[in-house]
C-alpha cells in the first residue's frame, strides 16, 4: 500500500511520500512504523511518479512504483514497503 498523503494548505497540494520502518517490515506480529521521507527524495519520489516511470532513483536506493517497494541498488534483497 503506497502510503502518499495528500495534504491542501491556502490552495497549495502537498504529497507526503513514507517507508515502512520498522525493524521488520514484513512481520505480521508487527504494527507497521512509517517514516517520512526528506524534502528533497519527496520531490524526486513525487515528479517521477507523476511523469509514470516506472521507479525514483534516490541515493542508495530506489523506488519500484509497480511493487510499490524501497529497493536497495546495492542488494536487490533489501527492501521495504512504501
Amino acid at each position: 500500500m503506497a502510503t502518499a498523503i495528500s495534504t491542501t494548505t491556502n490552495s497549495l497540494k502537498t504529497i507526503e511520500w513514507k517507508w515502512q520502518s520498522n525493524s521488520n517490515p514484513w512481520s505480521t506480529n508487527e504494527l507497521p512504523t512509517w517514516s517520512h521521507y526528506s524534502d528533497v527524495e519527496n520531490l524526486i519520489i513525487e515528479e517521477a511518479f507523476t511523469n509514470k516511470q516506472p521507479r525514483a532513483i534516490l541515493d542508495a536506493y530506489y523506488i519500484d512504483f509497480e511493487s510499490l517497494r524501497q529497493i536497495s541498488i546495492s542488494n536487490n534483497n533489501n527492501q521495504r514497503p512504501i
